[in-house]
């Protein structure tokens, strides 16, 4: 009986080790949701709250993005500007993000991005913290 349990327990030991998956070293994708951007006054007693803007939007690693190389010469220039509402795909070497259009201004990259809407024609263009349209609608 006891070489029964002795056994049992090796097996599940065994199972346990072989089920667990192994760490890699392969690109992990990155999510943000509702940020705070502001605050509710500048400390004095006589400051007039400030509302707090909220962006929210996906960021996912170019390794494992399911987007095209992009290059601003090779897309289409999109007819009509996005709703505010609307999704849009800001293309930077590295990471591709997924937001609203009016969100855009929160981002705050340090680098140049190309900005896709839904369909993948081009929008915009970020350098920094500039944003250039280039619809010309």
């Amino acid at each position: 009986m006891l070489a029964a349990g002795t056994l049992t327990a090796v097996l599940l030991i065994g199972m346990v080790v072989a089920m667990t998956p192994r760490p890699t070293n392969g690109p992990v994708a990155v999510s943000a949701t509702t940020t705070p951007v502001g605050g509710l006054d500048d400390g004095r007693s006589d400051a007039v709250p400030r509302s707090i803007a909220a962006a929210s939007f996906t960021a996912v690693p170019n390794a494992i993005a399911a987007t095209p190389i992009v290059r601003q010469s090779a897309v289409e220039v999109a007819a009509v500007m996005p709703d505010l509402d609307d999704l849009v795909l800001v293309y930077t070497p590295d990471v591709t993000y997924r937001m609203k259009w009016a969100d855009l201004a929160f981002l705050g990259l340090d680098e140049s991005a190309l900005v896709l809407d839904a369909d993948g024609r081009l929008v915009a263009r970020l350098d920094g913290d500039d944003i250039v349209v280039l619809v010309e609608d």
